[in-house]
């Protein structure tokens, strides 16, 4: 954690976003993330009257955009859905970290964040699960397949494969799960 320096509400977001990535929802105490923001407490309340619920909306309205500018847009461009799969990719490897950062629909759907978020998480996990559905009928439009079941299986894989990776500290568990997401979603 870093030392209290001036910060903008853009900064304070983003810092709170890593102190929430690594302690989570519940184990970001405002002491917690006062040091990771560099603000103290009445500068935070200054930037989230709300207080920790306030910076938890924050935060995951900029998990939101990111996903959407790494990995939802891409799905959804125009080119051919091998490509449009290899930036989501890449997307998705920037997000996560390598595998290293901590899965956010997790963080942010459990305990008290549950509450504080109310429909904030299952929005991005029901735009993933279309965007990857979508992609899955772009590329089998002949094939007899179910883009939905291979999406949904796409996102349990990479879930998982984000908590295995982060137990074992064995970054090639999450790798080797992107590098399946053509066969998962039938995308070649």
């Amino acid at each position: 954690m870093r030392g209290k320096v001036k910060s903008s509400r853009e900064t304070a977001v983003a810092a709170a976003l890593e102190c929430f990535r690594r302690f989570g929802y519940e184990g970001a105490s405002l002491n917690l993330l006062s040091e990771a923001t560099g603000l103290g407490r009445s500068s935070l309340y200054h930037y989230f009257p709300e207080g920790k619920e306030e910076i938890a909306l924050a935060a995951a309205e900029l998990v939101e955009q990111r996903f959407n500018e790494l990995v939802i847009g891409p799905l959804q461009g125009p080119e051919p859905p091998m490509v449009r799969l290899g930036k989501a990719i890449s997307g998705l490897d920037q997000f996560y970290n390598g595998g290293r950062d901590a899965c956010l629909i997790d963080i942010f759907s459990i305990g008290d964040t549950a509450t504080a978020l109310p429909g904030r998480v299952k929005g991005i996990a029901f735009a993933v699960i279309e965007a990857f559905e979508k992609l899955s009928a772009d590329a089998n439009k002949r094939a007899a397949t179910n883009p939905r079941a291979s999406a949904v299986r796409a996102i349990v894989e990479l879930e998982g494969a984000l908590v295995l990776t982060r137990a074992t500290g064995d970054r090639t568990i999450f790798a080797d799960t992107l590098s399946r997401l053509p066969y998962i979603l039938s995308v070649s």
